[in-house]
C-alpha cells in the first residue's frame, strides 16, 4: 500500500506549509441566465436508448433505472439503521460504502454525544449479493452542535480514507482495501484536531478544507502552496472538482439571520491557477449536494455544470465556453451527468401527492426530455454496466 503512506505524507505536508492570507476578493458579476425552456418530456423513441444505470435512493436501498428493464431494480439492500457515516458511490459507481454503529450520550458528560463505530460495509451496485465488510472498532465524540463527522472518502475504486478531526485518542487517520480486509492506520498528532469537511480533488493532489472547525476559515493546499480562500469567512463551503481536477466552483452558501429566511449561494469558478476566474451565479437560492442526492454536477468533459437553483427549483445548465447559463424551466431535485457527457438524468418535481415522479433522461444532441422511468427517491449517481 505505497500509496497510503504517501497519502498521509501528503495530509501531514498540508499543515506544515505556510498559509498565504489573500486579501477578499469580490466574485465579478454572475453569468447572464438565458430562459431556453425544454419541450414537455415524451416517450422515448424506439431507436434511443441510455448507457449504463443511474442510481437512484429507495426503499429498501440503491436503486436502478436501467434502458433493458421495465422498472427499477433493487441493487444494493442497506443497513440504514445503524448508519452513521457513508462515503458514498466509489468514483465508477460501482460500490457503495457505508460506516456502521451507534449514537448514544456519553456516561461521562450528558452534553456529549459519543458514536461507536463497528465496522464498514462496501456493496455492489452490480450484484445485490456481492458486499464486503471490514470489522472497524472506534469511538468518537462531540458537544452540541460541533457534530463533525470523521471524513469517509473514496481513494480510489480499490481504497477508502478515513481521517478524524474530532478525537484525542484512538484512529486518526486511514487507508481501507474493504475488498481485502486490509487496513493501514495511522496514529498521527498532524492529522488530529486540524482537517474538518476536507473535500480533495479527483486525483488527490489538491485539498480544500475547514482550520476553523465552524465552517468559516476555508483553506486551499494545492502543490507547494496553502491560502486561504474566504478571509471574510463563509458560513458553509461546498466544493465541486472538474473531473480532470484542473479547477472548480465553490459553493459558498449563506443563511439568513432569521429562522425561515430564504438560503442563498454564490457560485465562484476557481481556475488552474486556484485564483476566482468569474462568478457563474450570485446571491441565488441554488440546492447543495448531500449524501442522499446530488445536485450540482460537472460533465465528464468539464464543460457544463448542471445545477438546481430558484423558487421553482429549476434545471440550470452553465457553459464553460460561453459563461452564460441556460435555464430548462424543469424543476427537480437531484440529476447527474452520464458517464460519456452525452445526457443528463434528473427526477422531475411535481405533485407530491403522487407516490412516485418521473426520472427524466435529457438529451443535449437532440435537446429533448424523455420519461425512462418513475421512482420515489432522489439520484445519487450514473456509473457504466
Amino acid at each position: 500500500m505505497r500509496h497510503s503512506y504517501l497519502f498521509l505524507t501528503l495530509i501531514c505536508l498540508l499543515f506544515a506549509l505556510p498559509t498565504l492570507s489573500l486579501t477578499a476578493q469580490d466574485t465579478p458579476t454572475a453569468w447572464p441566465v438565458e430562459t431556453h425552456c425544454v419541450g414537455e418530456p415524451t416517450t422515448p423513441p424506439e431507436d434511443w436508448t441510455f448507457p449504463g444505470a443511474i442510481l437512484m435512493t429507495g426503499n429498501f436501498g440503491i436503486h436502478a433505472v436501467h434502458a433493458g428493464w421495465d422498472t427499477p431494480h433493487v441493487v444494493a439492500f442497506l443497513e440504514k439503521n445503524n448508519t452513521t457515516n457513508t462515503a458514498g458511490l466509489s468514483p465508477n459507481g460501482l460500490w457503495y460504502a457505508v460506516m456502521l454503529g451507534g449514537v448514544r450520550p456519553s456516561a461521562y458528560n450528558n452534553q456529549v454525544v459519543q458514536v461507536d463505530e463497528t465496522g464498514i460495509i462496501v456493496y455492489s451496485t452490480l450484484n445485490p449479493r456481492e458486499k464486503y465488510s471490514v470489522n472497524w472498532d472506534n469511538t468518537y465524540g462531540y458537544v452540541g452542535m460541533q457534530a463533525l463527522k470523521p471524513n469517509f472518502l473514496w481513494l480510489d475504486n480499490e481504497h477508502l480514507v478515513y481521517t478524524n478531526a474530532l478525537q484525542g485518542e484512538g484512529i486518526s487517520a486511514a487507508i481501507i482495501n474493504p475488498f481485502s480486509g486490509e487496513s493501514d492506520l495511522q496514529y498521527t498528532n498532524c492529522v488530529q484536531w486540524t482537517v474538518a469537511y476536507l473535500q480533495p480533488s479527483p486525483d488527490w493532489s489538491s485539498f480544500i478544507y475547514d482550520a476553523s472547525f465552524k465552517g468559516n476559515e476555508w483553506t486551499l493546499t494545492s502543490g507547494d502552496i496553502t491560502q486561504t480562500l474566504t478571509p471574510e469567512g463563509s458560513p458553509y463551503m461546498r466544493v465541486i472538482w472538474k473531473p480532470d481536477s484542473s479547477a472548480f466552483v465553490a459553493q459558498n452558501i449563506k443563511y439568513g439571520v432569521d429562522y425561515g429566511e430564504p438560503i442563498f449561494s454564490d457560485l465562484a469558478l476557481y481556475n488552474d491557477k486556484r485564483q476566482i476566474d468569474s462568478a457563474i451565479s450570485k446571491n441565488t437560492s441554488i440546492l447543495d449536494n448531500s449524501e442522499a442526492s446530488v445536485r450540482i454536477d460537472w460533465s465528464p468533459n468539464g464543460r457544463y455544470l448542471a445545477y438546481i437553483a430558484g423558487d421553482k427549483k429549476e434545471l440550470h445548465l452553465a457553459d464553460t465556453q460561453t459563461k452564460t447559463v441556460r435555464n430548462l424551466c424543469v424543476s427537480t431535485d437531484s440529476l447527474s451527468w452520464s458517464p460519456d457527457g452525452k445526457q443528463l438524468a434528473l427526477l422531475k418535481m411535481g405533485d407530491y401527492k403522487q407516490r412516485q415522479q418521473p426520472v427524466l433522461v435529457f438529451d443535449l444532441a437532440s435537446d429533448q426530455l424523455h420519461t425512462v422511468a418513475y421512482h420515489s427517491g432522489s439520484i445519487i449517481g450514473w456509473r457504466e454496466d
